[in-house]
């Protein structure tokens, strides 16, 4: 409920404003209490909680004005993979469609972590000169442009025989 309370000179007025939504048939969802927040790549858990017997549950997620997920769930438990698209923050709504066509909603927000959405892994901690090692760079998200720079000292000569092999991302 919001309320609105303006004055102007000697005259004062007071609008309130109200939303309150029922279902005709008396029934509810709800996003159960989990987290409100989560980590691009890593599961993040929806559970369910409904007054009448869930068959199938629809998920929209929105961040910054664009739908970055969707689709069709049989189950009131399911999780989700935050994606790069989702961050700083996403919008989960969960709906369902009765047989009269009644539509029942929930929402909730949940803020995105971007901490670690790229890792390096070398195939081994310490190395000799001349001995060969590997790189493996990371990106959670497909499609994902990384780049890697090499940099060496002045008295450093990159030897002709380095050689760098690009696999898919």
């Amino acid at each position: 409920m919001l309320f609105i309370q303006a004055g102007f000179q000697s005259s004062e007025e007071t609008l309130k404003i109200s939303n309150n939504f029922s279902s005709p048939s008396d029934s509810y969802i709800q996003i159960a209490p989990g987290n409100t927040s989560a980590q691009i790549g890593l599961s993040l858990q929806i559970n369910v909680e409904s007054t009448f017997n869930l068959t199938k549950l629809h998920f929209v997620v929105s961040s910054k004005g664009q739908v970055v997920a969707a689709g069709t769930q049989n189950s009131s438990s399911f999780s989700l993979t935050p994606a790069l698209s989702w961050a700083p923050a996403a919008c989960v709504t969960v709906y369902c469609i009765l047989s009269d066509g009644e539509i029942i909603s929930d929402t909730a927000q949940i803020s995105i972590s971007q901490d670690s959405y790229v890792s390096l892994n070398w195939s081994s901690e310490r190395a000799q000169p001349g001995e060969q090692v590997s790189l493996t760079v990371t990106g959670l998200e497909s499609r994902s442009q990384l780049a890697v720079t090499v940099m060496g000292t002045q008295d450093d000569a990159l030897q002709p025989d380095v050689n760098f092999k690009e696999e898919g991302v």
